[in-house]
């Protein structure tokens, strides 16, 4: 009988552990299965800087001012008649 005793005992604290441990999981998972990506990125974004430093000592860029006016203009989305477009309908 001990050893059922001693063997149920350890399968309660392996229990009480995974159910401790669950929420940290739950949490951090995600971030770590996302890490290969993120260092991809990273690494990616470490050539991009090294390839723009090289262009930007042999090449400059003439940059225009931003007209706000026309951005406006271009972020306003067209509104269109509201009497053509029936109303949806609900059904209950």
């Amino acid at each position: 009988m001990s050893g059922l005793t001693k063997t149920l005992d350890g399968v309660q604290q392996v229990l009480n552990m995974v159910q401790t441990s669950a929420p940290i999981v739950q949490e951090y998972g995600p971030m770590i299965k996302n890490l290969p990506a993120m260092y991809r990125m990273i690494k990616v974004f470490k050539e991009i800087e090294k390839s723009e430093g090289k262009e930007e000592v042999t090449e400059t860029v003439e940059r225009k001012p931003i007209d706000s006016q026309k951005m406006m203009k271009k972020t306003t989305p067209e509104r269109h008649d509201t009497k053509s477009v029936p109303k949806p309908k609900l059904y209950i």
